[in-house]
């Protein structure tokens, strides 16, 4: 398993290997920060995703699943991208569902009241018990884990974050629960957060076991 690690927080703008679909979905953001994010996560995935398939980026095509999922028609890589502020994260794999999801943390938001709305009975219950101090960081975390989990899945934030539950300690990996039969057995499924930056949380899911993880730093 490889993560790579990027920032998005580039002046310039990204060389032109977008297809008319991605410069089409680029100039649908309002604001011009979101259009260069969106355009350079794509530029950024396109040359990984060149690096290990040997093509050049501009003619990497892909497929998607029923739910948008982009796959690679006719390869056994597997891949998965993230971003939230100026951070970006990209997990490849082969033969396993990946899904991988950060976010900014905000200390400031008020994550119960939207915990209340999304999350388990049991993931609310255990929040509460947290100080104020580490309630926000538990928040996010537990979100990366549930839309990693979704994206694994190829359903997005659509499958429903409160059909399955999981249980976080600091002691041990985080464990999945419980899901709805659609979703497979909980054993089906490996789960762990992963230390993107101090001012982040992140996470990352696959079908089946999960090997070495192996972090990697996009510097180009």
């Amino acid at each position: 398993m490889h993560v790579w690690r990027a920032s998005l927080n580039a002046k310039a703008l990204p060389d032109d290997v977008l297809d008319n679909e991605e410069r089409a979905k680029a100039a649908r953001f309002v604001k011009e920060e979101h259009r260069t994010r969106y355009a350079m996560a794509q530029t950024i995935l396109r040359h990984l995703l060149g690096r290990y398939t040997g093509l050049d980026p501009k003619a990497v095509a892909f497929t998607r699943g029923p739910q948008g999922k982009p796959y690679l028609p006719q390869s056994s890589l597997q891949f998965n991208i993230t971003h939230s502020g100026d951070l970006l994260l990209a997990a490849f794999c082969t033969g396993q569902e990946v899904g991988v999801d950060v976010e900014k943390v905000e200390p400031k938001r008020p994550v119960l009241s939207l915990a209340r709305r999304y999350y388990t009975p049991s993931e609310l219950d255990w929040l509460k018990t947290l100080d104020d101090a580490v309630q926000a960081r538990a928040f996010f975390q537990l979100w990366t884990l549930k839309e990693a989990f979704l994206k694994a899945r190829g359903t997005g934030l659509s499958g429903g974050l409160n059909t399955f539950e999981y249980r976080i300690s600091h002691l041990a990996p985080p464990e999945l629960l419980w899901t709805k039969p659609e979703h497979g057995a909980p054993g089906d499924w490996s789960s762990i957060t992963l230390n993107a930056d101090e001012d982040y949380a992140a996470a990352l899911v696959v079908t089946g076991t999960l090997g070495a993880v192996k972090l990697f730093e996009w510097t180009e």
